[in-house]
């Protein structure tokens, strides 16, 4: 099931919120590089709490889920810097959207977290792309609502630490803020969530694994 290792769930709901709070960011490519780079330190962080070996490709398979071809990519930033003079016409409107995203970005990391968390140690070393792919098919299935009422909650409850130099270590929140915010939306979210990721998981990896 999923489940947070006890000696990284502080961090990993910090990092969380990390995340979330870098989708803030109105830099076109800036706000994904730092999302990226907070996922990445969750997953090094869990797999480490593990006793799990950490490559590279293992930490970049688990943690980018989502990748955009160079297309894609073009098409986001293009989009971003024609946005950006409707954006300042539509503060407030705009800024809303911001914190639905940072709760959506603050979610799905979480969810990645306590994914990896439970997850049996030969299936995250031999099978780390397919865990990333059925995760990525699995977390588009969230609720916004969930999200929506997240982000309400989150900035009214983050603290940020004015002496840390360290992304991730910057904030602080209650580590069981999010679970208590799905679980209060969506009792049998976590439960439906898991046999979501396990099904998508069972189509990609061979029986018997």
């Amino acid at each position: 099931g999923l489940s947070f290792i006890p000696e990284s769930e502080n961090g990993a709901t910090a990092l969380s919120a990390w995340a979330g709070l870098c989708r803030m960011i109105p830099v076109p490519i800036l706000d994904d590089i730092l999302v990226r780079q907070a996922r990445r330190k969750m997953v090094r962080n869990t797999l480490k709490a593990r006793g799990i070996s950490r490559p590279r490709t293992l930490v970049r398979n688990l943690a980018h889920w989502e990748k955009r071809s160079l297309f894609a990519m073009i098409g986001y930033v293009l989009r971003s810097l024609l946005l950006k003079p409707l954006k300042i016409v539509f503060r407030t409107i705009f800024f809303w959207l911001a914190i639905r995203d940072a709760g959506k970005t603050m979610v799905e990391t979480w969810l990645l977290g306590v994914t990896l968390g439970g997850l049996d140690e030969y299936l995250l070393n031999y099978y780390p792309r397919e865990v990333g792919q059925s995760f990525g098919v699995a977390v588009r299935s969230v609720d916004q609502h969930i999200t929506d009422h997240l982000a309400r909650k989150v900035w009214r409850k983050v603290r940020r630490k004015p002496d840390s130099s360290i992304p991730g270590d910057r904030i602080e929140v209650d580590p069981n803020l999010v679970r208590d915010v799905i679980e209060r939306e969506d009792a049998g979210f976590l439960a439906k969530f898991d046999a979501r990721f396990r099904q998508e998981l069972s189509l990609r990896v061979p029986s018997g694994n």
